[in-house]
């Protein structure tokens, strides 16, 4: 197996600060990430075969919640998260209903992650630093904090 091939992930998303900051994240936690345009197609994504999919529910030009919906149908065992403004919303709520297995919640900005909400205060508890990088996150710190469904 290539190391490429190992703990594949994928982030959806056009919204470049906030895809680079969860690239990273993941990236020092074991897992390849793959920024993709919101032009992607399911075969884009079968084709990586990604253990975590990352989707903008907001950006009506990603359609991340029928990414994420489809998502579910074809790896259920796999991590689908949602990424989003936050306040409850109704694109919030359908990804709620889908099944998502957290949020990473964009700041008040829109311009960057929020690192007090969603996942992201859990990759700061296993290590998350924003000057200094990131600790390497366990597979169980990692299953516990998906599984927390923030």
């Amino acid at each position: 197996m290539k190391a490429a091939d190992k703990n594949p992930a994928a982030i959806v998303s056009k919204r470049v600060i906030p895809s680079h900051q969860i690239s990273s994240i993941l990236q020092q936690h074991g897992w390849n990430p793959r920024i993709l345009d919101s032009d992607v197609t399911p075969d884009d994504i079968r084709s990586l075969n990604p253990k975590i999919l990352i989707a903008d529910i907001d950006d009506t030009a990603c359609n991340g919640l029928s990414i994420l919906k489809w998502f579910r149908q074809f790896n259920p065992v796999s991590y689908a998260v949602a990424l989003c403004a936050g306040g409850c919303s109704p694109a919030m709520r359908s990804a709620r209903h889908l099944g998502v297995d957290g949020f990473f919640y964009l700041n008040a900005t829109g311009l960057s992650l929020d690192s007090k909400r969603g996942l992201m205060p859990l990759f700061m508890q296993a290590g998350y630093d924003d000057t200094s990088g990131i600790a390497p996150m366990t597979g169980s710190v990692a299953r516990e904090a998906f599984a927390s469904g923030y």
